[in-house]
């Protein structure tokens, strides 16, 4: 019996070095003990399947993900599909299933959209945030990235410039544990939400005084277009809405926030139009990477407008991040949103050399997740729908979709796929 206990271990310990490797080629298992090797892929939501990866489902902590048979159906489902109805088909699946968030952010969901969502997010702090903005530099963040394009209408990218972002940085990322593509995160600062971000950047912004104003002529308009001329005024009401103690609408901030978003009243969110100056406080404050820890939940549908009850409460949460950093020859202290020579340059133009720059200081790159500040790989990335490196696990994904399918969980199925068998 106890020779049967441990075949099985040993067994699955092999599987689980054999999905290891095909996502973080540049890991050393071979010195890795048996729990450190578990505990990783047990915490991981982005799961490759399919293509040669063959996923250890049955080593996933049930207490850890309750709902891992549905979790598990789906992507069975997905492995099937040969026409996008999720009937079968005969398809071979190369794809991702994409297991939930819920364990990650426990502590604050599922919460009752509007005031109550918005207090837990105030006080959502987790440790790996305190830890991040500890840390200046040499820190390591899994991600993913989808190209504009693909996002807002589902046309892939031509040009370097569909692929970036618009406004002040072209860079945002999806925080995905598992897809094996390390970003390098440098000085960052984390809050839960962008209304959050807004309020720590100003304060910090506010205090700084005269020091930090001095040549910041682009910012210094932003400022006070964006906030009535009244910084301080401004973040006063903010901390207000950020705290669930008052709507955007109750402290005069109606045209800040999603108002009336979907038909309802309440809104604790500041638009994204928001985004630029947030960038430019941050480079200003001298940050490379902004990470918004729980950005996708949104607690602005009020409670009493929401029917049936079930819809009263936010289930989903996903963290993002913004890279802040310009190449250098386009920044400087006085000037850290751009010198008169970048801002010259035209979107696609900036574009290239912004993708220069990221390949150049290796930004992304392949690592050892359990000792990511060894020596990686390179990312080599291209134009596409998906962020994908060459010769990585992730790179066959590279014309991706997204599908949401039924269960706790998520399929990314490669359109040149779909409908093949």
């Amino acid at each position: 019996m106890e020779n049967a206990v441990v075949e099985r271990g040993i067994e699955a310990l092999q599987r689980v070095h054999g999905y290891l490797r095909k996502v973080y080629p540049a890991g050393r298992w071979g010195n890795s003990s048996a729990s450190d090797c578990v505990e990783l892929f047990t915490t991981r939501t982005w799961l490759y399947h399919g293509g040669g990866v063959n996923v250890p489902w049955d080593l996933l902590e049930p207490s850890m993900f309750p709902r891992v048979r549905r979790v598990h159906a789906a992507a069975v489902r997905c492995s099937g599909n040969s026409g996008g109805d999720g009937n079968g088909g005969g398809s071979v699946f190369h794809g991702v299933a994409h297991l939930g968030y819920q364990r990650l952010y426990r502590d604050l969901v599922s919460c009752r959209l509007g005031a109550d969502c918005t207090r837990r997010l105030a006080a959502h702090r987790p440790q790996w945030a305190k830890q991040l903005e500890a840390r200046r530099d040499g820190a390591y963040l899994e991600v993913t990235r989808f190209a504009r394009s693909t996002m807002q209408s589902g046309v892939p990218p031509t040009s370097w410039s569909e692929f970036l972002d618009e406004g002040e940085s072209g860079w945002w990322y999806h925080v995905q544990p598992g897809s094996g593509v390390f970003y390098h995160v440098g000085a960052s600062l984390v809050e839960p939400t962008k209304t959050s971000m807004l309020v720590r950047l100003l304060e910090q912004w506010l205090d700084g005084g005269s020091a930090l104003a001095a040549g910041h002529v682009r910012l210094a308009d932003q400022l006070r277009d964006s906030t009535s001329g009244d910084p301080a005024s401004f973040v006063g009401k903010l901390r207000l809405v950020r705290a669930g103690e008052k709507t955007c609408a109750q402290v005069g901030l109606s045209h800040v926030c999603y108002q009336r978003q979907h038909g309802y009243d309440a809104s604790y969110t500041v638009y994204d139009t928001y985004d630029q100056l947030m960038i430019m406080l941050g480079r200003a404050l001298g940050y490379s990477t902004l990470i918004f820890s729980a950005s996708f939940l949104r607690p602005d549908i009020a409670d009493a407008h929401v029917e049936p009850p079930l819809y009263r409460l936010a289930r989903p949460s996903l963290a993002e991040l913004v890279d802040l950093r310009l190449p250098a020859w386009a920044r400087s202290k006085a000037e850290p949103d751009g010198t008169a020579a970048w801002l010259r340059l035209s979107r696609k133009e900036r574009s290239r050399a912004w993708v220069a720059d990221v390949r150049k200081r290796g930004v992304l790159s392949l690592r050892d997740p359990l000792a990511p500040s060894r020596p990686g790989l390179p990312c080599r990335f291209h134009i596409a729908p998906m962020l994908a490196c060459e010769e990585h696990v992730s790179w066959p994904l590279r014309n991706a979709s997204l599908q949401q399918i039924a269960g706790n969980g998520q399929c990314l199925v490669p359109a040149r796929t779909v409908g093949n068998s």
